[in-house]
C-alpha cells in the first residue's frame, strides 16, 4: 500500500487533483467578481451568503486552505 501511495502515477493523479481544485477555485472567483460588474446587488447577495453561511465558513474554508 504505501508503495502504491508514493508511485509517479498517483504522485501525477494528486497532481491533477489538485491542479482541477484550483481551476474550479478561480472559475468560481471569476463569475463571481464579474457579477460586480454586471450587477452590483447580485454580487453583494452573493458575498453576504459566503460571509455568512456556515457551511461555507466551517466546512469549505478547511477545504480550501488544504487544497492551497
Amino acid at each position: 500500500m504505501n508503495n502504491m501511495l508514493s508511485s509517479s502515477i498517483a504522485r501525477k493523479v494528486a497532481m491533477a487533483l489538485s491542479g482541477l481544485f484550483l481551476v474550479v477555485f478561480l472559475t468560481q472567483h471569476f463569475v463571481i467578481n464579474m457579477t460586480s460588474v454586471i450587477s452590483p446587488a447580485t454580487f453583494n447577495s452573493f458575498s453576504h451568503f459566503m460571509g455568512n453561511n456556515a457551511v461555507v465558513q466551517f466546512l469549505l474554508q478547511p477545504i480550501l486552505i488544504f487544497g492551497v
